[in-house]
């Protein structure tokens, strides 16, 4: 394990020179996810083999994207691309978006670094998900320009953010922005601390929590196995409670019992 910007599973190979690399030997064929260059780590490609990806540094290459390459081909030369100070090449692997111990192609039990992997990805630009996940909840949320009283009697505005003052008012484009920040919060929240595999899992809690709260025990849903199962879960978070000093009131809202349904769905969705 080494130090960059925070821990990260990753090994660096010092070369002294520029030397040619070859693909693992782990599988028989790979797909060329990314062949391309990044600010934050220079010439990079990127190899997929169904849900793995094996991220390769300071390497330069003519294969173009989603070309088949086999087990031990020649494929590229490293460089000093980036912040090299000599010839050396970085290595990562990656499982369902997450950075994972690269011990793993030695016949060691899968480690997921949940810590540091959403900030990796934020870093270097790679997809997270977030606008696709500020978009389906924006739909759910609908959009105000003026403050108004929520179902929990807070003053919200745009697409279910809180407002600043009685006299707010926002364009579409600033609420985005306000609703990103919100977003991005809870999909840091989703990768740290519930483990799922897919993005449209991870978009689904992403919305579940926006209308909840970001420690709400919906994210337990991740625990159930069948559809059944997790549909039922999902249709536990329908009821809503308005309350004062003097009574309290629960009650179902259909549109919490629609929201539930879609995200369940989105959830499922392969």
């Amino acid at each position: 394990m080494i130090k960059w910007k925070g821990s990260m599973y990753a090994v660096d190979i010092s070369c002294g020179e520029a030397i040619k690399i070859y693909t693992p030997k782990d599988k028989e064929f790979y797909r060329v996810k990314t062949n391309s260059y990044n600010d934050k780590i220079g010439d990079y490609i990127i190899l997929k083999h169904w849900d793995l990806e094996y991220v390769f540094w300071h390497t330069k290459s003519d294969l173009k994207k989603w070309e088949k390459v086999l087990a031990g081909q020649e494929i590229w030369v490293t460089n000093k691309s980036w912040m090299s100070t000599g010839y050396h090449l970085h290595f990562e692997l990656w499982k369902y978006w997450y950075n994972i111990s690269y011990k793993h192609l030695l016949g060691e039990k899968e480690r997921y670094n949940m810590e540091k992997t959403y900030a990796l990805r934020k870093q270097r630009g790679w997809y997270l998900g977030e606008k696709e996940a500020m978009d389906f909840v924006a739909w759910f949320e609908w959009f105000r320009s003026k403050p108004y009283v929520d179902w929990e009697g807070r003053l919200s505005i745009g697409y279910g953010t809180r407002a600043k003052w009685i006299n707010d008012y926002v364009t579409k484009e600033e609420a985005k922005q306000r609703i990103m920040y919100h977003i991005e919060w809870l999909m840091e929240s989703v990768y740290k601390n519930h483990f799922v595999k897919s993005h449209n899992q991870r978009i689904a809690l992403v919305s579940a929590t926006y209308n909840l709260w970001i420690n709400s025990s919906i994210t337990k849903v991740k625990n159930r196995t069948t559809e059944k199962w997790i549909r039922q879960w999902f249709s536990r978070f329908v009821k809503w409670s308005v309350c004062n000093k003097d009574w309290c009131e629960t009650k179902k809202l259909w549109g919490l019992v629609k929201r539930r349904g879609i995200e369940a769905s989105l959830y499922l969705k392969k």
